[in-house]
C-alpha cells in the first residue's frame, strides 16, 4: 500500500471490489453450446486439483449458471454505474 493514498472508503466511496475470472462467449451462441461449456466448466471447478489451485492463488471458486453470472454482471453494471457518472469518468 502506497503512504498517504487514502482508501476508497477514506476516500468517500463505499464500495468492494472484487476480481473475477470466468468464461465468456459471443452473444448469439446456441444455448446448447452454452450448456455444455457450463456443464464441462463446473466439472472442472468441481475437481480436487483445479480447487486446491484457485485456492492457493487466492481465490474462491463460485460456479454459477450463465443466468445467474448474467445477473452478477448486471448488478456490478448498475453498481459501478454510479460511481463512473458520479466521477464523470470517460474512456478516451
Amino acid at each position: 500500500m502506497q503512504p498517504n493514498v487514502p482508501t476508497l472508503k477514506e476516500g468517500g466511496i463505499d464500495a468492494e471490489v472484487v476480481g473475477w475470472n470466468s468464461l465468456v462467449a459471443p452473444a448469439g451462441t446456441p444455448k446448447e453450446i452454452i450448456a455444455r461449456l457450463n456443464t464441462e466448466l463446473r466439472a472442472l471447478v468441481a475437481s480436487p486439483d483445479v480447487r486446491e489451485r484457485i485456492a492457493a492463488e487466492g481465490g474462491d471458486p463460485l460456479p454459477s449458471s450463465p443466468e445467474q453470472y448474467a445477473a452478477d454482471i448486471d448488478r456490478e453494471e448498475a453498481k459501478w454505474s454510479v460511481l463512473i457518472k458520479k466521477l464523470n469518468l470517460k474512456v478516451e
